[in-house]
């Protein structure tokens, strides 16, 4: 089981949020929204993580402020740390990690702010996350 570790970030009037459209093997497509984020490193702590990983995904640098969730998932075996974050600088949008260059990621991969009376029409996973943002922030 491995550890991922997501940045919750308000900018402006809503949420940086990744929408995703993920082609299925049945032909079908999954269209759904995630906090930015990623895997863990060896010997990285949880807010080196998040600070990377939304530099790779996002291309902004943030400020991890503190533990919101942490999460089992056994979709895909692994802990999610949700972290709440401030923006501190970085145009959006300007990510150039894995997600944007590799083979492995099949689909849409694109970076949108959903406002916060918008969260709730989406289908953001884990579904957890959205009662805490919506609650949270």
């Amino acid at each position: 089981m491995h550890k991922s570790v997501r940045g919750i970030i308000f900018y402006k009037d809503g949420y940086i949020l990744i929408h995703r459209k993920k082609p299925q093997l049945d032909g079908k497509v999954r269209d759904y929204f995630v906090v930015p984020g990623g895997k863990m490193e060896k010997g990285e702590t949880i807010e080196q993580t998040v600070i990377r990983e939304l530099y790779e995904e996002v291309g902004i640098k943030v400020k991890p402020l503190q533990v919101l969730l942490e999460y089992e998932s056994d979709y895909n075996d692994s802990i999610q740390i949700f972290m709440n974050c401030e923006y501190v600088e970085g145009k959006i949008g300007t990510g150039n990690g894995p997600e944007f260059n590799s083979d492995e990621y099949k689909g849409e991969f694109n970076i949108e702010i959903i406002r916060k009376e918008d969260i709730k029409k989406i289908n953001l996973v884990p579904e957890e996350i959205k009662d805490i943002i919506i609650k949270e922030h």
